[in-house]
């Protein structure tokens, strides 16, 4: 009873004694004056557990049939399946009465944002009782009093409608002045408050505002405009330590939604109450809430299915495959297992990339077919290559592990490159859940035309020879440019590698080479390297046979060639090579005797200075009146061009190659007959 006496006489201060004396009297005479068999009684609803481990839930009590008021935290006691857990409960001032303090950041920042905060505080002037007050205080440069409090809202939005933004930010100073003038009201003391930046011009600070406001017992409601995480936790105390609440905006958009909300608790008959669980799993929990007053007591007892988050969890970026000079494509990032519809999401994380090489152009959040559609989500560029994502107080709206979509633009460099997306410094609000960070890469493609990676089509060997396997690449090659080069080469694991020479394409040591499985060989460079010529033989591999009694066909192939220089790698073909080894007892020596031969003067050859290449082919006595066919092989391994179809003719003959309208490369020539073959490069140089 002394408690209800003390909190509505601290109320009164500054009513009129006798007026004062009347209204105190009747407010203390209405609990009491109940009707017999109505008795204290008191009602959870609206609980609330989309933020756990935070709860909060509406606790309305009534007496005699009417709501009370002037109840606070040491009236009501709560258990959570038995446990006992500290209760914060915000409940009406007795009068019913509100004082509202309007502190509004008008500093130059705030210039586009201007026209949404007068809307949304106009909104909340709207939302006030007739005889609520409300007074507006503007800060910039200096701290300005626009409207000392008034029940008017025609002249409170009038002088809102005027408000223009410029000047620094004078935030505490501002907030004190608000909360000190609040001190001298009566009724609900709330004083709203907003801001987009760190404040640069006050001489008090946010313990100044704490303070003052404890003493006025006015609550401070902050609304934090796209600022930094540190000043974000400033806004934050500011508003918990004083019974308020904290909301983080990232659009003008949200103001309409804050603005209202913090009217409806500024505003609200019942009281608002809020605890921390201890517990994020899934599960039943059952709340009792007790309430006492005036030596009576009242009890509610609910019962709730409540979410959980999972406790760990994947962040993967999915970027674009590749990408070539100025071209766009579609980058996203994942949370893996998808996130509970039941549980808001809140979530902050720095995307990590090389901004000299791609872009996020136009930092705009796609949110179609995601976690977060038609929500609002924060891209905001904090450094060279950092974009820092926010997702404030998101509610899940698809059950989907794509949290948003962007695009990514890829830019002009020296050279092709290979760019890693990541993710860093990853905030989780609510549920802990320990989330592990998985980059992806995009290759991108300076492109001018593909370089095409070769081997020599067939060799026969000897038991006990080295077989020597030329690489080479073609396809025109800029020696102005660096070469970056890595090749993956299939080599049959009964084949001994006996080492890599470097060949003529690159300047001495620009290559190394090891093998990285039983049947892989990989030939990359350490670093870019200018090349020679245009092409050439990149390196040979030396392979021993060993011994073995029967003739063996072992194949060797490109398993991966991606080769840069302002080129993409090309991997729609895979060359390979055929290596015949005569064993012991099976020869082929003679029969490689018999096999024809081809030659071609000139080579290389060029379609601007002849149409028709000669090429000679040499018949060995025991091919002759052998049915053959003469073809020409594409750079991709397709017949171009059939230049004989008979019998072979005893001796040397020659046939002519029609080379009108090829692009440049290196050809084939071959040449297939029962029992023989034979195939012999020609290059073709525009």
């Amino acid at each position: 009873m002394n408690h209800m006496t003390d909190t509505i006489q601290r109320r009164l201060r500054g009513i009129p004694a006798r007026l004062a004396a009347v209204m105190c009297a009747a407010l203390l005479l209405a609990p009491l004056t109940r009707t017999s068999g109505q008795g204290l009684s008191v009602r959870m609803s609206e609980a609330n557990f989309s933020g756990l481990p935070r709860v909060t839930l509406k606790l309305c009590t009534q007496a005699g049939g009417s709501l009370m008021r002037g109840l606070d935290s040491s009236n009501f006691r709560l258990f959570e399946n038995g446990i006992p857990r500290p209760l914060t409960v915000r409940c009406p001032d007795p009068l019913g009465v509100n004082s509202v303090m309007l502190v509004l950041d008008n500093s130059g920042s705030m210039l586009p944002v201007m026209p949404k905060l007068i809307e949304a505080a106009s909104l909340l002037v709207d939302s006030l009782g007739a005889t609520d007050e409300c007074a507006i205080v503007s800060f910039g440069n200096q701290v300005v009093l626009r409207q000392d409090f008034t029940t008017d809202k025609a002249l409170l939005k009038t002088t809102l409608a005027g408000l223009l933004a410029n000047g620094g930010t004078r935030l505490f100073d501002a907030a004190l002045e608000g909360v000190q003038r609040l001190a001298g009201q009566t009724g609900n003391r709330s004083a709203v408050i907003i801001t987009d930046g760190e404040d640069n011009l006050s001489t008090s600070s946010d313990d100044d505002v704490i303070a003052a406001a404890r003493n006025a017992n006015a609550k401070l409601y902050t609304i934090a405009f796209n600022i930094s995480d540190a000043n974000q936790n400033i806004m934050r105390r500011m508003a918990t330590s004083t019974g308020g609440s904290f909301f983080i905006v990232v659009r003008p958009s949200e103001l309409n939604a804050v603005y209202r909300q913090i009217a409806a608790e500024i505003t609200e008959k019942c009281c608002l109450a809020e605890y921390l669980s201890d517990r994020c799993d899934d599960s039943v929990r059952t709340l009792l809430v007790t309430a006492r007053a005036f030596g009576d007591s009242a009890t509610d007892v609910q019962t709730f299915a409540t979410p959980s988050r999972p406790t760990t969890a994947r962040l993967v970026v999915n970027a674009p495959a590749t990408l070539k000079p100025f071209e766009s494509g579609m980058a996203a990032v994942d949370l893996d297992p998808a996130p509970s519809q039941a549980l808001e999401l809140t979530l902050s994380f720095t995307l990590v990339y090389d901004d000299n090489l791609v872009e996020v152009i136009p930092r705009l959040p796609l949110t179609l077919g995601t976690v977060a559609q038609n929500q609002v989500v924060d891209m905001t560029k904090i450094g060279p290559g950092r974009l820092r994502l926010t997702f404030a107080r998101i509610k899940p709206a698809l059950a989907v592990t794509r949290l948003v979509a962007f695009p990514v633009q890829g830019l002009l460099s020296d050279s092709s490159r290979k760019v890693e997306m990541s993710i860093a410094d990853i905030a989780l609000e609510g549920c802990p859940m320990a989330i592990t960070a998985v980059p992806d890469t995009i290759e991108l493609c300076q492109c001018e035309r593909p370089l095409a990676a070769l081997l020599d089509s067939l060799s026969i060997f000897a038991v006990g020879d080295v077989v020597a396997i030329p690489v080479r690449i073609a396809g025109g090659l800029d020696p102005a440019v660096r070469l970056i080069a890595e090749i993956d080469l299939r080599i049959p694991p009964s084949l001994d590698v006996l080492g890599v020479d470097e060949g003529t394409l690159l300047p001495a040591s620009a290559f190394r080479w090891r093998r990285i499985a039983p049947d892989m060989l990989r030939i990359d460079m350490p670093e870019p390297a200018f090349p020679l010529a245009a092409g050439g033989l990149l390196a040979t591999v030396r392979l021993g046979t060993g011994d073995r009694r029967e003739t063996d066909r072992l194949q060797i192939s490109f398993m991966r060639a991606a080769m840069w220089q302002r080129c993409c790698p090309d991997d729609t073909s895979r060359p390979e090579s055929i290596v015949m080894i005569d064993g012991y007892c099976e020869k082929l020596l003679q029969r490689r005797a018999d096999t024809p031969t081809l030659s071609a003067a000139p080579n290389p050859v060029s379609p601007g200075r002849t149409q028709r290449v000669p090429l000679r082919v040499s018949v060995p006595v025991g091919l002759a009146s052998a049915p053959a066919t003469i073809d020409l092989v594409s750079p991709g391994g397709m017949a171009v061009r059939r230049l004989f179809d008979g019998p072979l003719p005893s001796g040397a003959f020659t046939v002519f190659c029609d080379i009108a309208g090829l692009p440049s490369g290196a050809y084939l020539v071959s040449l297939h007959a029962p029992g023989a073959e034979a195939v012999f490069r020609l290059m073709v140089v525009e």
